[in-house]
């Protein structure tokens, strides 16, 4: 397998990533330096960067990339608007770290996945 692009940016270990669906080429990251990045593969270089009080172990985009989903050690599921830079929403009651989240394009819930129990939040996207 041939590395088709090398980004550095995080200072620590990478916990997830996850590619936008669709709209502009991009990558989203989250990882034990707290820090959640978005990268634009026609620059190589991270585009926008949300800080964490935590270290960030899942992240996925909504199916335009203008919201980030992110779950980290504090057990909780942030909803980050992405054009404000800012936490819309966070998502309390997970009772160990999130270790999975995804989006459902057609039905607008967000399963997330923690220890060995599986959450399904529903979810408005809309304001």
């Amino acid at each position: 397998m041939k590395r088709h692009k090398k980004l550095t940016g995080h200072t620590s270990f990478v916990s997830s990533c996850h590619p936008s669906r669709r709209g502009l080429d991009m990558i989203i990251s989250g990882s034990d330096d707290q820090t959640i990045k978005i990268w634009d593969l026609r620059v190589k270089t991270f585009v926008q960067s949300l800080d964490n009080k935590y270290q960030v172990t899942a992240v996925s985009f909504n199916d335009t990339a203008e919201k980030a989903f992110s779950g980290s050690l504090d057990n909780q599921v942030r909803i980050w608007d992405l054009r404000k830079n800012e936490v819309e929403t966070a998502l309390i009651g997970h009772t160990d770290t999130i270790t999975s989240v995804a989006v459902s394009y057609t039905h607008l819930t967000l399963p997330t996945i923690y220890s060995v129990q599986i959450s399904v939040v529903a979810v408005s996207l809309k304001k």
